[in-house]
């Protein structure tokens, strides 16, 4: 999740700018949209988490361009802890 939350920070970023950019937002949104803190959110609304922080990703402008050329926006899980 961290990652994802890293990602979309990243790529929002490119968007705003960085003198604008409000690195806390993100974290009070998934406050607001599952009730709990990122890292409190129920096991059995992870991966919805997961699926809301890459929608967030994905509907950055960066995130739009890559999706275009093909590339990807975040690694898996797996990808990152494999498997583990």
């Amino acid at each position: 999740m961290k990652h994802l939350i890293d990602r979309y920070n990243e790529y929002k970023e490119g968007d705003v700018g960085k003198s604008k950019m409000n690195y806390a937002a993100i974290w009070g949104i998934i406050k607001k949209e599952f009730k709990a803190s990122a890292y409190q959110v129920p096991e059995a609304q992870f991966e919805a988490l997961c699926l809301f922080l890459q929608h967030r990703i994905d509907n950055t402008k960066q995130g739009r361009i890559n999706r275009g050329k093909g590339f990807k926006n975040y690694s898996t899980f797996d990808e990152i802890y494999g498997g583990e």
